[in-house]
This record gives C-alpha cells, structure tokens and sequence, in this order.
C-alpha cells in the first residue's frame, strides 16, 4: 500500500493525459467562476458599473434597485478547453451559473429584494499516466469533481437620485472529492489501491457595492465581497485488498479572500454604452484546510466592452429592445504552474433580444487563448458559451392612479 501511494502522487506531475474541465481546478477550490452573467461576459466581464431593468447582477447589490418589476433570472454557460498538446488534453463541460429572484419592495427609493444562487467554483479533471515498478506495470489515476456555492439575499436602494447602494449576505456551501487509484496488471506483487478525499464547506460572508451616476452620461460602480473563513469537514475513503475503510471525519478551514471590482461605463449616445471594469483577489495567504498552498496567487481582471442599440430609437417596440455587445479581457488566474503564471485572454460577443411581454434572453460567446506553448499544459484554446433569461411580471410595482 506504501509503495502504491508513493506512485500515485508521484505520477501526478507526470500525467500523460488529462480530461475535465481544467486541471488547474486541483488546486484550492478550483477554477474560479468569472461572476458574471450573460450580458456582462458579451461585454467583456464589464459588471460593476452596469445598471439594467432585466439583468440581476451578480457583481454589485447596487445595481438590483435599476431593475423595473418582478424578475427571474437564470444563467448557464458551456465551457471548451482545448490544447496544443494534443486531443486527449481537451474536454467541455456544461454548466448551472446562477438563479436569482428580484422583487420590488417600494418604489421611493426603489428598494429591491434579491433572493439568489451563484456558483463561485468547480473541479473538474483527470489525470492518468502509466509506468513500471518492481518490474510490474502500473496505471495511476488522479481526478477531482464538485464546487462552491452560495445562496444569497441582500436588497438594493436608490436613495439619492444619483446614488445606488446595495448589500448582500452570502451562505457558502459545497462539497469538493479528490480521488486517486493504481492499479496493476498483475497483482502477485502489488494490490490494487484506491482513496478519495472529500471536504464540504459552509460558511458566511457580506457582499456590498455602489454606483454613483452624478455626471452627465458616466456611471462609476464598485463592489466588495468580504472575506470568509469556511468551517471544512473531510472524510478518507480508502479501499484495501479486502475491504474498504472510512477514515474518522477532520475539521479545518478554507479562506475566501476579499474580492474588489470597480469599473466605469459611459453612455456615449443613447444607442451606445462604453464600459471598463477590473477586479482584484489575491489568495496567496488563503489556508486551505490547515495551511497556504504554494501554487495558489493572487489574481486579477481587467476588461473593456461596448452595448449598441441599433433600433432604439427608430424601428418597432420589440425591435428597440435588440442590443448587440462586443468586449474584450485579460486576466490573470490564482493558479501558479511550475512557478508560472497562468493568464489568458479573451475576445467576447453576445446579443440581447426579447422573449416574450417584458421577459429577455441574452446569448455571450467568447473565445480565448490561455497559457504558453512551453508551459506543462501548453496554449489552450478556451471556448465558453453562455445563455440567460430574465422572466418578468409586473407584480408589486404600484401604479399611479389618476
């Protein structure tokens, strides 16, 4: 068994394939959701200064009191990844992003409540390499599955005529498996071996924002998303030649550092809006567990991106409400590889369009490069294609009576 977990984890740097969403996503929590829906990944991630009367933002709590009427809003989003080290280093996943409810409260001050689901991470991968030892050959398997989450409820107002505030508390939960087998071709020698490791989280956290559009055209927004430190409860499964053993549960903690995003949009004409956004988290003293992971860093994310509506002022009411969005990003995620930074780099499109009465669907596709041909992954190609709709009723809002 020694000799056999020794093999394992040693083959793990040398994995001669992979498949899954991403293997980066074996480190801290995994790969880390972009937090944002389809309108704002169309524009190139821009979120934090956006105010809309459909889209529920997952960014900013101060933008909830823009939206006109009871809203239900959902997000999916498909995910490629391909690389140029060959076809058994690609896969795609299809994914649940986020479901959020907004519901007037009262039309002074434009008080929204918002009751939601967002995902915040997944893991996704496999690993496989295959070798000898004691003249026996062998196949070691690494793979990881699961993610983060949180429910969310907060409200949005507009107390001054200019000024959006909004905050939200966030209940963090989710359940992240690590596994790992070898096995042998012949087992006179060596016995088969299998563990997987299983953490789930819980915990709580704060949310806030702003935006301010006191001058002509130009909103400025900004959003915090507090630190949290998750309770971590881990079980061991291991599987013996005879029998299998759950090993007593561990407590420890995972760290969500502090997230900041600030951005700026500026409504050039009434058929087009200008917008820029970054965002910053840094996880390098994030504990995982019990300690700080080395290859985890801190990350950021700028991007720039454009909403026109060419009908909106000339063509048919339903026609007005079409927009089309283009964008661009550059980030740099948490991850360290081999002491590397991983980066990449987007181009994004989508379009808006109306469904049905006051409801609207929102489609966002992005195509991106991630890291260097002489990394240990090498470039790969990202593919993501998202789709949202936003169901709305005019419920609760109370109309003047003449």
């Amino acid at each position: 068994m020694k000799r056999a977990a020794v093999i394992l984890f040693l083959c793990v740097s040398n994995a001669a394939a992979q498949n899954g969403a991403s293997a980066l996503s074996r480190f801290g929590i995994g790969d880390l959701d972009n937090l944002a829906t389809a309108r704002q990944r169309g524009m190139g991630y821009v979120a934090a200064p956006l105010t809309s009367t459909f889209d529920i933002s997952v960014v900013n709590p101060a933008a909830w009191s823009s939206i006109d009427r009871l809203r239900l809003g959902g997000n999916l989003s498909y995910e490629y990844e391909s690389s140029s080290r060959g076809s058994d280093l690609s896969a795609g996943s299809l994914g649940f992003k986020s479901l959020h409810l907004a519901v007037p409260l009262e039309e002074g001050w434009k008080s929204r409540l918002v009751l939601g689901f967002q995902s915040l991470s997944s893991v996704d991968y496999r690993l496989v390499a295959t070798g000898n030892a004691g003249g026996e050959t062998y196949r070691a398997e690494y793979g990881g599955h699961g993610g983060l989450g949180y429910l969310t409820m907060g409200a949005g107002l507009r107390p001054m005529k200019s000024l959006y505030i909004g905050a939200a508390y966030r209940w963090y939960l989710g359940t992240i498996d690590h596994e790992g087998k070898v096995t042998f071709t012949n087992t006179s020698t060596f016995f088969h071996s299998y563990q997987r490791r299983s953490t789930s989280h819980s915990g709580g956290g704060w949310s806030g924002g702003l935006l301010w559009t006191g001058l002509k055209r130009l909103a400025v927004g900004f959003s915090v998303a507090s630190g949290a430190g998750l309770r971590a409860v881990r079980d061991f499964t291991v599987q013996y030649s005879t029998h299998d053993s759950t090993l007593r549960s561990e407590e420890g903690r995972q760290d969500l550092p502090l997230r900041v995003q600030l951005g700026m949009a500026w409504q050039y004409s009434d058929a087009l809006l200008v917008g820029f956004d970054g965002a910053y988290q840094d996880w390098t003293n994030a504990v995982v567990f019990h300690s700080a992971q080395p290859e985890l860093t801190s990350s950021f994310r700028v991007g720039v991106g454009v909403e026109w509506h060419p009908w909106k002022e000339n063509g048919k009411p339903s026609m007005r409400r079409m927009c089309f969005r283009f964008g661009a990003a550059h980030q740099k995620l948490a991850v360290l590889l081999e002491g590397n930074g991983q980066k990449e780099t987007f181009v994004t499109a989508g379009f808006g369009f109306p469904v049905f009465g006051e409801s609207m669907g929102d489609v966002a596709l992005e195509a991106g490069v991630r890291g260097a041909a002489d990394e240990l992954l090498g470039r790969r190609i990202l593919l993501r294609l998202s789709l949202a709709v936003n169901v709305g009723e005019a419920w609760f809002i109370r109309r003047d009576v003449e």
